[in-house]
């Protein structure tokens, strides 16, 4: 079903190598599984990401590395979630509080839609 050989297969159960993404997307497919949940990546392992949307200076966005983007996520996820915020309301409150750009304002619609996927995809994984 993975169309790889035996041997490639064999190597990523003895951990000698990864499988690429490609092909950790395909098994994740073929398991009816999360590449998250896959390689036990769980909101639960994900604790060290947690911080507070205001521990974030969002007027600085254009800057944020890969982590710090993460880390936003998890605290707007969280923040729609403990407090039932509506995300426009959520991201509108953003915009005004850090005056935020043009180019600001789409990264963090980007961000606020990704956000909005992956609780999507939790709340179907549950069902």
């Amino acid at each position: 079903m993975m169309q790889v050989n035996r041997v490639t297969y064999t190597n990523w159960e003895n951990g000698k190598r990864e499988p690429t993404l490609e092909n950790v997307v395909k098994l994740a497919k073929i398991l009816k599984t999360t590449t998250d949940n896959l390689l036990g990546l769980t909101i639960y392992s994900k604790v060290d990401l947690l911080r507070f949307l205001d521990d974030f200076d969002v007027s600085d966005i254009k800057n944020f590395e890969k982590d710090d983007v993460d880390k936003l996520k998890f605290a707007i996820m969280f923040e729609m979630t403990r407090n039932k915020v509506n995300a426009l309301n959520l991201k509108d409150d953003l915009i005004l509080k850090y005056k935020l750009d043009k180019n600001e304002r789409e990264i963090l619609n980007t961000i606020f839609s990704e956000v909005q996927d992956e609780l999507l995809d939790l709340v179907r994984h549950r069902k």
